[in-house]
């Protein structure tokens, strides 16, 4: 995905989430989930997901939350702190054969 796909995914996920709101669908204090996998999604960390996270805080603060699965290879102090600091949901997937 690129990072103009992924500005045009938050942009339509928050039309539509203003929508619902209006149509009395979702409760004022509902958030949008924007969550990240597929892949390795911090193969994209410096390309994609904070990026996306600073389009997303700037033009809807406070609407959405975010999520990713990750196998966790990837993941430093620094991404750790950045990630902790979005209260980001961490799933840590594991797979592979037993040696690995």
């Amino acid at each position: 995905m690129t990072l103009d796909t992924a500005k045009a995914a938050a942009d339509w996920l928050y039309q539509n989430f203003e929508k619902k709101k209006r149509l009395g669908i979702l409760s004022e204090n509902e958030k949008i989930r924007f969550y990240f996998f597929g892949g390795e999604p911090m193969l994209c960390y410096d390309s994609i997901i904070v990026p996306i996270i600073e389009y997303i805080e700037n033009k809807y603060p406070n609407i959405f939350y975010y999520g990713m699965t990750t196998n966790g290879t990837l993941l430093n102090e620094g991404r750790i702190n950045f990630l902790k600091s979005k209260n980001f949901e961490l799933l840590l997937s594991i797979d592979g054969n037993p040696t690995t």
